[in-house]
């Protein structure tokens, strides 16, 4: 588990420009399947740096959960900057 959270930590600064690609493709995919359900509340399990988070609509409240506080810290930071709603909740 903690050689875990060191590669997390480790890979956190860069995870965006390593797996951006694949992963907003995945989160877009993800979030159009919730998108045409009722409004309500989304558990993202392994949201790491909330790249996926802008591809939600609004009317959910997305909470997000990842092992590494680092991943967790960007999200944060990515829900703030670019003034997500839907995951300020």
């Amino acid at each position: 588990m903690e050689s875990i959270l060191k590669s997390y930590a480790r890979h956190a600064p860069v995870y965006d420009q390593t797996f951006g690609w694949m992963l907003s493709f995945k989160g877009r995919s993800m979030a159009a399947g919730v998108t045409n359900k009722r409004p309500g509340k989304v558990l993202e399990v392994g949201v790491g740096t909330g790249i996926s988070l802008a591809y939600y609509r609004c009317e959910h409240a997305v909470h997000g959960i990842d092992i590494s506080p680092e991943m967790l810290e960007r999200a944060h930071s990515r829900v703030k900057r670019a003034k997500l709603a839907q995951a300020s909740h």
